[in-house]
């Protein structure tokens, strides 16, 4: 059996900076449905639980992925997030 190509994929919370080896991980342990994490991985919802989500190739430096972090921060609560203790991964 073939997996999904998504599955392969890993999946960073933006609030917290976990990373979860697929979507299916991340909602098991998240404790929502599958299908919701789908929904907010792919756009369709903004969140789930709460708490921002992404797909990411592995490949990003942890550089990389807190200017991703900002930037979506930014976006979603119109806040500059690029200052004082929000650079870490303490979440929020």
């Amino acid at each position: 059996m073939k997996k999904n190509k998504k599955n392969r994929k890993l999946v960073l919370c933006i609030n917290t900076g976990e990373v979860y080896k697929n979507a299916a991980e991340a909602a098991d342990k998240n404790h929502c449905s599958r299908s919701l994490m789908s929904r907010c991985l792919n756009g369709e919802y903004k969140v789930a639980h709460g708490r921002i989500y992404r797909w990411i190739d592995g490949s990003e430096t942890a550089e990389d992925m807190i200017k991703m972090r900002n930037q979506i921060l930014h976006d979603y609560y119109g806040i500059d997030w690029q200052v004082g203790i929000f650079n870490d991964w303490g979440g929020i």
